[in-house]
């Protein structure tokens, strides 16, 4: 049967090819501790860092920025004049404002954040004007990215949210806010309720004089011509009057158009924003343009807090927003030159309609021009009053709302001290670390087991050389007055002594007798240390408990110790019987206690090999086999030496000693291979040393790896 070497790994490494749950799981479980030392390890660093880690906090506060109902309708004036109305184009402006630096320059300055530390401040610092440039624009840009601002959607609320490592802090700094947030739009609504003032009363008094001239006008002519308007009009009056009317209306849009117009070259004139105007505010192009500009700003105000002014980006920025104020612009100049076509068809209805009133005036006699006349001043003069008249009621009203100085902003909810902190997660830290120390030790146990370059299981050995494991002995600590030889006689119980006659009862099973006389068994190992002496010395006193007459012969001339196990002297041996000095019976001890008859030897390690494959080494062993029942011989090591291989040939088994977690794989292949080579078939192997936390699971296995090698 030739035994060839196999795969160098067990199903106990990860990276075999039968490797299985049950596997894997074994494997975690021999390693326990070292899975258990990486979870208490990562346990103990995550509790040590959340009780050192700087605790974060934040504070929260809402405030509405559209109070106004976004579905109403109102006119170009109010609409002007509403300060609570916004679009969702001004509400992201407003959130890129409450964002901006010049806001937190302010609020830097207002509540002295640069005296703070966890700023980037400090206490020696009197203003900001003292700090550096750089190191302000530090202090600003530590406190934006603290600063949150989001709008919530479907809602014209902003929530303002900032961090700090003082809970009080947190909630003051958000409050402070929005304080020089209101402080900077009341500015502002200051302004802008100036210019609409200036605005309205401009065109009042324009108003007043249109009327006093009218009725001025209509006076002086009816004092000129004495005309009593109550006498009865003919068709021809009735149309002149209507046609009148239609004229005042024509005449009032032109002059609406004409304001428009007007106001738009001031503007330009005074580099103003045109599209300020109301009448060209309105315009739903310029509403697109508007919300288009919001989210140019928006996308600004993030450039510039990444990039310089010279970055590509912000160069290619500025070429974008300078196309779009060119678009607007030529919005602007197209709705300006829409106004003038405007103007332009009002001027030809207004001509139209004087050519027709004349026409009707020339068929007039007598009085009829004068009474016509008077008529269209009197129409004129009613037409501007009621237009005074409705614009002063506007005007009040709009003076009114300015003098009540509403907040451009509503406070929804204050910001207060946060009780919990959002930074470290005490329970989500702990139990994360813990889940990766799990993992991470759970990883480093089987890359442990995959580096192992020793055996430690017997199924490593079976499936690495396809030769049977008959059994395991575990690894025993003697006492001051113990040794190896009388162990098992005063531990008849132990462990060792119950797995050491199972060992024997396999070997038996697996060699049943096959010739008259006794059968001879080698035992050896990789290197020294193993066990191989003291496995041959326990199964000897084994063999002898149950019956057996047994030899136990020390065949190891290069560094015997069978006589020091059992304390005898080592002075006639098989040397002496092998270069025929002593006779047999002169070279075997048998006073000894566990009825084993013991062969002893000397060191002659160069003339060890010569003896040993000697025709009268053969002829002894005969002689023995026909004395005793078992002859156990123990031999040199085999990776090192040929004795071995020199006893295996005239044995009937080789059992092949391994220590677990020392011998070593590649050590026990070539060893083993010295074997093959020259076609031996009869070796076993038994695992030596095995651990006493080991013990109870190879107890239990024990018998089935009999029952399955027998």
């Amino acid at each position: 049967m030739d035994h060839a070497v196999s795969d160098p790994y067990s199903r106990y490494s990860i990276n075999a090819s039968d490797n299985d749950i049950a596997a894997i799981i074994n494997i975690l479980y021999e390693r326990k501790m070292t899975i258990l030392f990486f979870f208490c390890l990562f346990v103990f660093l995550s509790l040590f860092y959340v009780t050192q880690a700087k605790k974060q906090y934040v504070a929260s506060a809402k405030i509405m920025l559209t109070p106004a109902d976004i579905g109403n309708k109102a006119s170009t004036l109010q609409t002007l004049l509403s300060t609570g109305k916004l679009d969702i184009a001004d509400l992201l402006s407003q959130v890129e404002i409450i964002k901006s630096p010049e806001i937190v320059r302010n609020l830097v300055i207002d509540k002295k954040l640069y005296n703070d530390v966890e700023f980037g401040g400090a206490t020696r610092f009197l203003s900001l004007e003292e700090i550096t440039i750089q190191r302000q624009r530090a202090i600003i840009d530590n406190i934006k990215n603290r600063l949150s601002v989001n709008p919530v959607l479907g809602t014209s609320i902003v929530e303002i949210s900032f961090q700090s490592s003082n809970a009080k802090k947190a909630s003051q700094v958000v409050n402070a806010i929005i304080d020089v947030y209101g402080q900077n739009e009341d500015s502002r609504a200051k302004v802008r309720a100036k210019t609409v003032s200036d605005w309205l009363a401009e065109r009042l008094e324009t108003l007043e004089k249109e009327v006093r001239d009218a009725e001025m006008s209509l006076e002086r002519a009816r004092e000129k011509n004495n005309l009593n308007l109550s006498q009865s009009e003919d068709s021809r009056l009735i149309r002149i009057e209507l046609l009148t009317k239609e004229l005042s209306i024509a005449q009032a849009e032109k002059a609406e158009t004409g304001a428009t117009l007007q106001e738009i070259i001031t503007a330009k004139k005074g580099n103003l924003r045109v599209d300020a105007i109301p009448n060209v505010l309105g315009n739903k192009v310029i509403e697109n343009f508007k919300f288009e500009e919001a989210r140019l700003l928006k996308r600004k105000a993030v450039l510039e807090q990444k990039y310089g002014s010279k970055h590509p980006a912000m160069i290619a920025f500025r070429a974008e927003f300078n196309g779009f104020k060119s678009r607007l612009d030529y919005e602007i100049d197209t709705i300006f030159e829409t106004l003038k076509s405007q103007a332009s068809i009002a001027q030809k209805r207004i001509d139209a309609l004087n050519s027709e009133i004349s026409k009707y005036r020339a068929s007039y006699q007598g009085d009829a021009e004068q009474r016509l006349e008077v008529r269209n001043l009197k129409t004129s003069a009613d037409t501007a009053r009621t237009l005074l008249n409705s614009f002063t009621k506007s005007y009040l009203e709009s003076l009114q709302n300015l003098k009540l100085d509403k907040s451009p902003i509503r406070l929804i909810s204050e910001a207060t001290p946060p009780q919990t902190p959002i930074f470290p997660k005490k329970s989500l830290i702990i139990i994360l670390s813990g889940v990766t120390g799990l993992f991470l030790g759970m990883f480093v146990a089987l890359l442990m087991e995959r580096m192992q370059s020793t055996l430690q299981f017997p199924e490593q050995i079976e499936k690495m050389i396809s030769l049977p494991v008959y059994g395991v002995v575990p690894y025993v600590r003697f006492g001051k007055n113990t040794n190896a030889a009388d162990y098992i006689l005063q531990n008849p119980a132990s462990p060792l002594s119950e797995l050491m006659r199972t060992l024997f009862t396999t070997i038996q099973l697996r060699n049943p007798y096959h010739k008259s006389g006794g059968r001879t068994l080698t035992v050896t190992s990789t290197l020294s240390g193993e066990g191989k002496t003291t496995n041959a010395i326990w199964l000897a006193t084994t063999a002898a408990q149950n019956g057996k007459k047994v030899l136990l012969m020390d065949a190891d001339m290069r560094r015997p110790s069978v006589h020091k196990a059992y304390g005898i002297g080592n002075s006639k041996g098989l040397a002496d019987y092998l270069s025929d000095r002593l006779t047999l019976d002169e070279t075997i001890y048998r006073k000894h206690a566990s009825g084993v008859h013991i062969m002893t030897s000397k060191a002659i390690p160069t003339h060890a090999l010569t003896l040993l494959n000697s025709e009268r080494m053969e002829t002894l062993l005969r002689r023995l086999q026909d004395a005793y029942d078992l002859i156990i011989i123990d031999v040199p090591t085999a990776l090192v030496f040929s004795d071995s291989l020199v006893m295996a040939k005239m044995s009937d088994k080789t059992l092949y000693v391994v220590e677990s977690k020392k011998t070593k794989r590649d050590d026990l292949q070539h060893s083993v291979k010295q074997f093959t080579d020259m076609g031996y078939k009869d070796l076993c192997f038994v695992m030596n040393k095995v651990e006493d936390r080991k013990l109870s699971r190879f107890m239990k296995k024990a018998v089935s790896y009999n029952s399955k090698n027998v």
